[in-house]
């Protein structure tokens, strides 16, 4: 059964004592409109296996973000009109509404970890890795590599062919100057405000640059080649 959590905050959360337990939270991006896909939601398009584009995603997630007990690590953002079972979330991730989602990636980065502060197991986890929920091609060996380097004072990166992608992992340190992210940035701000702190990670791993951003390229690189990373790379320029 889903559990949800608010964007209320609470002041004093900074100052509570919390206790360093090496866990990272997935915190998945799934609020956008689809806006370059015609008004059709591209979280719920349908791979050549007929499984949805978010819930592929998030297949690829779940096995790196479970803990020792089996309990998902996974949240997942969206919108405060969206039904989660429809959108193919399974029913063990944790649920956050971004009433702010309208106003783009960083304000929805910014909604997440507020509500994440709400969740009954924060005061054990070390760092927040934020997901988009669009990269269906992200490999579980290369998320462990990442959270292997995660630390309450880090941020880690992936870098291929010379570019960084995503996911990005932060460590607590860093979690206030996310809570007042704006706009459409996403945490690029927070990264070139802590260089002295990062660390990029060269990885073999073409999915973490693409992102399924148009129509275009959801057709090129997905329908009739689900599951297959091959052919994905270089990511369409649309």
């Amino acid at each position: 059964m889903y559990s949800e959590v608010s964007g209320a905050m609470h002041s004093d959360f900074d100052n509570l004592p919390y206790e360093l337990g090496g866990r990272t939270l997935g915190l998945v991006m799934a609020a956008g409109f689809s806006r370059r896909f015609g008004g059709v939601d591209k979280r719920t398009l349908r791979l050549a296996d007929g499984v949805g584009l978010l819930e592929h995603t998030l297949a690829q997630l779940r096995p790196v973000f479970t803990d020792t007990s089996g309990a998902s690590l996974l949240a997942v953002v969206i919108r405060p009109d969206d039904c989660p079972t429809a959108l193919g979330i399974p029913d063990d991730c944790h649920i956050v509404r971004a009433p702010n989602a309208r106003c783009g990636l960083g304000a929805s980065i910014s909604d997440g970890m507020t509500a994440v502060r709400e969740m009954s197991f924060i005061r054990d986890i070390d760092s927040v890795a934020i997901l988009l929920g669009d990269m269906p091609a992200l490999q579980p060996a290369i998320l462990t590599k990442l959270l292997k380097l995660s630390a309450n004072d880090a941020i880690v990166r992936p870098r291929f062919n010379m570019q960084c992608g995503h996911p990005v992992v932060f460590g607590r340190k860093f979690w206030p100057a996310l809570y007042g992210l704006t706009g459409d940035e996403g945490a690029r701000q927070v990264i070139a405000a802590n260089v002295s702190a990062l660390t990029v990670v060269d990885v073999d791993d073409p999915g973490t640059l693409l992102d399924i951003d148009t129509r275009g390229a959801f057709d090129r690189h997905w329908q009739g080649n689900a599951g297959m990373t091959s052919n994905l790379f270089p990511a369409a320029q649309d």
